[in-house]
């Protein structure tokens, strides 16, 4: 059942010294450091959400998130009490604090009443109202033929006073004002020291898990992983309910009396009260009804009343200054590959494997508002929290980028990686057709491996784009951030960001084996979590691509073992060993004419050889393997080079450079030229 002021009694219990309320579970007491349920129902949070709005919470609910917000209160013949409550996962928590017990058992303002108010006699009942407000000398009622007048309130947000159905009264006087929201308190609660909120569920109960399985992290006092509430869906679907339900009650009530000289207005209670008889109020004129606590908006009379609250309205984003739409123009005209704004500095444009500068220096406000122009809102609390942060961003005229943000010395930095308009195919980028044979399994691992910013995503997109073709097939992609958007072909993509539609590579890849898929594709494999998740996805028989730093074939094995712990080590060599189908390692290298690159790229396909080098622990022989291992399908790096110098495509000063061994680079490339 919803939770009311009765709930706080429990306070009042001889050791008691606060409430545990939780969404979902029964609210508690703790007794002498022991909670005990007191309620055999548990409240739902937004009936939790009702309960903090009706106690003095109006005005903090509208922020509520992981982040606990606090607030006092005086409750009737309880005390003072101080409440602290947050919203995790769509769960709302309560924690209810007795700082002071009222040992008259009456309740106590925080400032003194006026004398004169105090010793007025109480007012008769007005015969076309009911009792909604009474206290020492004080007697509030409300006409309630004035609620035919109350019409549905739809808010999109907190509501405010002008926002809700007002009715007119004859003018009393109001008792002291209790609630914590008090203008005359402001002053004493902002004096008030901040209190640690300390973690109030009962130790043997731990907190939902999130929606992607991860456990709940201690990023806040009460011991939850951050994720926000729909608070403000809540208030205004509270409003709405609020005035839909007063105006149903009103159709029976009898009509309106004539109005008077002087009035306060009051929205009606969403009580049974607002269909009580007027004979009742009569009858028992000392009783005090539970009403249900809502913002009010009090009108005096001679008193403009004060204009609404400006709704929050988010401050615009900077304009985008003309200089960065410039830049961006010169990255696809020079066919560069990256762009590095820094403050302090000119624009730095990545063209063949260089940086070459272009433009003025660029000042450090004009690179601090390019940066907040075009981080996206979800991802400047990571900027200012962790110093970078990595998105996609898309402009209609230049195309989609890859960008990291982060903080240095002299200001911002930003580094742009073009992304091209279309996928690419194999063919276009000059990789080996033998390639395509990697997807050809229903199951295992592919691995396209290689150093940072040698165009592994690329090469993966390819792979992918392939699959998109070739097959109606269910295809997951987990990647941080998403690059290449692919267009519906034949399959089923899921395209997952991290930070965005998921938490974390891991959570997404134990998610992603519940949604039926044939292939899932990991941006890349980063720690030994992912890694163990990846094995197991191809394990259980599914074929997982993934992308790797690495700078050879042969290592890409040996840190992938080496990730795991000692004494894993040997179960994880077994479970690489059959589950790996191919390892491509790729090299992008200068042109002939210095205006482009050119891949190349060494093949290690799984074979029974590479099986047993891998289960028994011998991968230092994996590069003799590759040097006898023509007819498995092997391509070295040193043989890839010589075709491309063979072809005229790169120069043989520039494939030694990259080459394993330049003697066995010259061997090859005389193969080649003797035909």
């Amino acid at each position: 059942m919803p939770l009311d002021r009765t709930l706080l009694s429990h306070l009042l219990r001889e050791g008691a010294t606060d409430l545990a309320l939780v969404g979902g579970r029964l609210p508690s007491v703790r007794i002498s450091g022991k909670f005990e349920a007191i309620d055999s129902v548990a409240p739902t949070s937004d009936e939790l959400l009702t309960f903090l709005f009706a106690v003095g919470g109006s005005r903090y609910l509208e922020d509520l998130g992981p982040r606990p917000v606090s607030w006092r209160n005086r409750s009737e013949g309880v005390g003072s009490l101080l409440f602290s409550a947050l919203s995790n996962n769509d769960v709302v928590q309560a924690k209810v604090v007795l700082e002071q017990r009222d040992p008259k058992g009456v309740a106590r303002s925080a400032f003194k009443a006026d004398p004169s108010a105090r010793d007025a006699p109480k007012p008769a009942a007005n015969p076309q109202g009911v009792v909604i407000s009474e206290g020492p000398g004080i007697r509030t009622e409300m006409p309630t033929t004035q609620l035919k007048k109350a019409a549905p309130v739809v808010a999109a947000g907190r509501p405010s006073a002008h926002d809700l159905p007002k009715v007119e009264l004859p003018a009393v006087d109001l008792p002291p004002l209790q609630l914590a929201d008090d203008p005359r308190r402001q002053d004493l609660i902002a004096t008030q020291p901040s209190r640690k909120v300390e973690h109030f569920l009962p130790p043997e109960e731990n907190a939902p898990p999130s929606s992607d399985g991860e456990p709940p992290s201690a990023t806040n006092p009460f011991g939850h992983s951050m994720a926000m509430a729909p608070v403000q869906t809540f208030v205004a679907q509270f409003a709405a309910n609020f005035a839909a339900e007063t105006a149903e009650k009103a159709k029976s009530l009898p009509p309106p009396p004539p109005p008077g000289a002087s009035s306060r207005s009051f929205p009606p209670p969403g009580n049974s009260l607002a269909g009580r008889a007027p004979e009742a109020a009569k009858e028992n004129p000392g009783t005090r009804p539970s009403v249900r606590a809502v913002p009010i908006a009090v009108v005096v009379a001679g008193v403009a009343p004060q204009p609404a609250p400006a709704p929050f309205v988010p401050a615009p984003a900077p304009p985008m200054p003309d200089v960065f739409g410039a830049m961006l123009t010169g990255l696809r005209r020079r066919r560069a590959s990256d762009l590095h704004v820094v403050a302090g500095r000119p624009a730095l444009f990545r063209v063949a494997g260089q940086l070459v500068p272009e433009g003025p220096v660029l000042d450090p406000k004009l690179v601090s508002q390019i940066v907040q122009a075009i981080v996206p809102m979800a991802r400047k609390q990571s900027l200012e929290e962790l110093g970078a942060t990595d998105f996609a961003y898309e402009s209609p005229a230049h195309g989609r980028f890859r960008v990291n943000a982060s903080r240095q010395r002299t200001g911002y930095k930003l580094c742009m990686r073009a992304i091209p308009t279309e996928v690419p195919t194999l063919t276009s980028l000059g990789l080996p057709q033998g390639l395509a044979a990697a997807i050809g399994h229903h199951q295992g691992l592919v691995l396209v491996t290689g150093p940072s910013g040698h165009g592994k995503t690329t090469t993966l997109a390819a792979l992918l784009d392939l699959v998109n073709a070739r097959s109606p097939q269910h295809v997951i992609t987990v990647e941080d951030p998403v690059e290449f958007v692919h267009p519906r072909k034949q399959a089923v993509l899921s395209q997952r960001e991290v930070g965005s539609h998921t938490k974390t590579f891991q959570s997404a890849l134990k998610g992603s084996l519940r949604e039926d898929p044939d292939v899932i594709v990991v941006g890349e494999l980063r720690d030994v979590e992912t890694v163990k998740m990846a094995l197991s996805a191809s394990e259980t028989g599914h074929l997982v691509l993934a992308t790797m730093n690495a700078p050879s074939a042969a290592k890409t094995i040996d840190r992938l073992i080496d990730m795991f712990p000692p004494a894993d080590q040997a179960q994880a060599r077994v479970t690489l060993a059959a589950a790996l189908r191919m390892v491509a390692c790729q090299r992008l290298v200068p042109s002939a004419d210095g205006h482009g690159l050119h891949v190349a790229c060494e093949m290690l396909p799984g074979s029974i050889a590479l099986f047993s080098l891998i289960r028994d622990g011998r991968t230092f022989q994996i590069p003799s393997l590759m040097q006898r291992g023509k007819a498995l399908g092997i391509v070295r790096l040193d043989e890839s080079l010589a075709e491309l110098v063979f072809r005229g495509k790169v120069s043989l000063e520039e494939a030694k450079a990259f080459a394993e061994s330049a003697t066995d680079l010259e061997n090859f490339l005389n193969v080649l030229r003797k035909g």
